[in-house]
């Protein structure tokens, strides 16, 4: 099981990240691009050692999170970075420009991991290593397919919970949205949402979403009811669903 995220701009999500005294962003990049058509942007590194730092900056496919069709594509044919080396001063700010240019070879998304590392001015024999996803998917390519793995009731008292997982069969990152809700009989009594924040890779099921039950329900038969859709596609494909009925009893625990 994998680990556990349009027109002709590109869309960036930034985040800063730092590791002792090296400051990276973005953090995470995630982008659409066209096949063949260049897109520039860059990272910001700052070096808040007592001295200079020499920075090495050099990247990889992840085959943990790409499409596989990706995997033997090398890294180099696709990104460019610019400069790989370089030395950055004490208390310094250096831009390290990046250009993908997707080919026709590659398909669905893919995810290169962006290393960057430094010796500390004092203990140059250490290696403090910063490593940043970058998140690409080729537009025209796409193929979404995802759905409700599994919709569990935790019976135990003290849990009163459902859990949900997530089936990306499609070759792309997703960010699945949506929500689960609690039926007795056809009223919809309540409506617990799922909101973006996981994401989920090509060909693989997303972690445990963890939900708790309604402190109010009654003792009685419900049914819960999970829908979701990939944040971006939801005008492309139906949302997902699967049901689960159970009761709840009137010490409060709950049964199929």
């Amino acid at each position: 099981m994998k680990k556990l995220l349009l027109s002709l701009f590109v869309v960036f999500f930034h985040v800063s990240f730092s590791y002792a005294s090296l400051l990276v962003t973005p953090q995470r990049i995630e982008t659409s691009v066209n096949p063949n058509v260049p897109i520039k942007a860059s990272y910001s590194v700052t070096n808040n050692y007592d001295g200079d730092v020499t920075l090495e900056v050099s990247a990889e496919v992840s085959k943990d999170w790409s499409y596989k069709s990706n995997f033997d594509i090398p890294v180099d044919s696709w990104l460019k970075i610019m400069p790989s080396r370089v030395t950055i001063k004490k208390g310094e700010t250096r831009l390290v420009l990046y250009t993908i240019t997707a080919n026709e070879k590659m398909q669905g998304s893919t995810v290169a991991k962006i290393k960057f590392k430094v010796n500390p001015p004092n203990s140059p024999s250490v290696n403090v290593l910063v490593t940043v996803p970058m998140h690409v998917i080729i537009r025209g390519t796409e193929r979404i397919a995802c759905s409700v793995d599994s919709l569990i009731v935790h019976k135990k008292t003290e849990e009163r919970r459902l859990s949900i997982t997530i089936r990306n069969s499609g070759n792309v990152l997703i960010h699945p949205i949506g929500a689960v809700n609690i039926y007795r009989g056809k009223t919809m009594i309540d409506s617990i949402k799922l909101y973006e924040g996981s994401s989920v890779f090509p060909e693989s099921v997303s972690n445990e979403f963890s939900i708790q039950f309604p402190s109010h329900l009654q003792p009685g038969k419900y049914r819960a009811e999970a829908s979701i859709v990939p944040v971006g596609y939801n005008h492309r494909i139906a949302p997902s669903t699967k049901s689960i009925e159970f009761r709840v009893l009137k010490d409060g625990s709950i049964v199929d």
